[in-house]
């Protein structure tokens, strides 16, 4: 079985993670697993170097195109010569842009490669009832002309799940941890120490002996930036808490603005995209998510591999990932008052970071492996190729 992840985008986020982990941890289980990725030139070349960086990182195979419309014909064309060129069966797409093109071609007469088409829907993340409308419209079409559907998160899945003619090819398959690390819980916390020192030299406005909570993700609606603010400025009574902000994005400057209009700058620390998240998880102490929606986010999953608690709004596939009281902390979306409760609890009592941090960093390293994610997408395959 020849298998493509097929990617259309910018940037670098939660699916082009995604869809860069699935194309390694199929690599062992597949005849080839290549990742087709469409470099959306109207993001600038800067974007697309890199967005191609970062894809390359995942050490994969790689095979490049570009385009500057979605419906480009040309790039039809293109796709349409590489699935030949590389006898794909499975054409394994990411997002909206290319779902439908992949299907389209799969269903042409006489047409060979792919044998069958595959969309994985990573949410409806967007704010503006126009923006949810187009994108509900694009997923639904994409549903229907492809082969499966693979969704991230339950609620996901029982949205396409109610059509009968959804129903039995919709495909329940939450993200995995794709590079579980090779030190144990012991090791990761003895190293923290250090770790924490080298972040704070690279950084000057950190405090070391602050409880560090981590913040990560891209600077968008979505997530959420005035309610990680407001649960940040309650935060002072609690005692010596830092909150590290780590991604970018288009709200930015509203971030910034944010931390100065509430004079959080000794508490609000923000990091800007960090190319070495690796060295995040390893000095702090706690993750916070503040976001209106997810599907499967992968930082969640990044961070409990380091043995990180979280406290996170009970958002899309978070409550599939983060069991409340075990391995974090769960509270409803918007609701400032119930996330600072939840984050005060986790800063003033170590022992109960540790708890949760132990059982985040097991259920990574066994529950969401990723060799029974690799397993998971194989049996969708053969079903849709069936």
């Amino acid at each position: 079985m020849n298998v493509a992840q097929i990617l259309c985008s910018g940037g670098f986020g939660g699916a082009e993670a995604v869809a860069c982990s699935l194309t390694r941890a199929l690599a062992s289980s597949v005849d080839r697993s290549v990742l087709y990725l469409v470099q959306e030139t109207r993001s600038g070349p800067e974007s697309c170097a890199r967005l191609v960086e970062r894809a390359r990182g995942y050490d994969i195979d790689i095979r490049l195109f570009e385009t500057h419309d979605r419906t480009s014909r040309d790039l039809f064309g293109q796709l349409r010569q590489a699935f030949v060129e590389d006898q794909i069966d499975v054409a394994h797409s990411h997002n909206y842009k290319v779902a439908a093109f992949s299907a389209v071609i799969s269903r042409m007469p006489a047409t060979s490669y792919p044998g069958a088409s595959v969309f994985t829907v990573h949410g409806f993340d967007q704010h503006t009832l126009k923006g949810i409308a187009f994108l509900h419209s694009v997923n639904a079409l994409g549903a229907y002309l492809n082969h499966a559907i693979v969704g991230v998160s339950k609620p996901l899945c029982d949205y396409y799940r109610r059509l009968p003619m959804l129903a039995s090819k919709t495909h329940l398959i939450p993200n995995s941890v794709i590079d579980p690390l090779t030190e144990d819980l012991a090791a990761l916390r003895a190293g923290r120490v250090a770790a924490r020192q080298a972040l704070a030299e690279r950084y000057p406005a950190l405090d070391p002996d602050a409880v560090w909570v981590a913040w990560v993700g891209r600077l968008v609606p979505v997530k959420n930036i005035e309610l990680m603010l407001e649960i940040a400025a309650t935060l002072g009574t609690v005692g010596r808490v830092q909150l590290l902000v780590a991604g970018d994005g288009p709200l930015r400057d509203t971030l910034q603005q944010g931390i100065e209009r509430r004079s959080l700058g000794d508490r609000v620390v923000a990091l800007g995209q960090i190319e070495q998240i690796d060295r995040l998880y390893r000095s702090v102490d706690a993750l916070l998510m503040t976001s209106d929606s997810e599907g499967s986010p992968m930082v969640l999953l990044e961070a409990m591999s380091y043995g990180l608690p979280l406290v996170s709004t009970a958002v899309g596939g978070v409550p599939d990932l983060l069991f409340d009281g075990d391995n974090g902390l769960l509270f409803p979306a918007g609701d400032a008052a119930a996330g600072r409760a939840a984050l005060a609890s986790l800063v003033g009592d170590a022992a109960l970071r540790d708890r949760l941090g132990a059982s985040g960093h097991h259920k990574a390293n066994h529950d969401f492996h990723w060799t029974r994610w690799a397993e998971r997408h194989v049996a969708a395959y053969e079903a849709a190729l069936g």
